[in-house]
């Protein structure tokens, strides 16, 4: 079983990049918006979400974690789509903004899918 090619290599380097910018940025990454912005504690979450995929991207390089890691991953990008793009896209289709947003999680989660499927 080959564990790690370029596409695995790449998705968990950019789960990664994005985990740190939202941490450090102390918000959520574009990619997750529209974050409402009165949530309680909105800081809070997006530094907890940032290092919940820092440890997941860094999961899915090391072999023993890295199935679990995918899988978790997979819920975690299908959980964004669902509960923060779905809704927009279902109240306004005719929006195009909301389709690029729901289609840039789309990808993620379909990367994330193809990864656990692949290990």
């Amino acid at each position: 079983m080959r564990l790690m090619g370029m596409g695995h290599l790449a998705f968990a380097l950019m789960m990664i990049a994005l985990g740190l910018l939202g941490l450090f940025a102390g918000d959520f990454a574009l990619v997750w918006q529209p974050v409402p912005p009165d949530i309680p504690g909105r800081a809070i979450w997006a530094c907890l979400s940032g290092a919940v995929m820092c440890v997941m991207g860094i999961g899915v390089l090391i072999r023993r974690t890295a199935v679990p890691a995918a899988f978790a991953l997979t819920i975690y990008t299908f959980l964004w789509l669902m509960v923060l793009h779905v809704p927009h896209l279902v109240a306004s289709p005719q929006h195009e903004g909301n389709w690029g947003a729901c289609g840039e999680i789309v990808v993620l989660f379909a990367g994330a899918w193809i990864l656990y499927a692949s290990l």
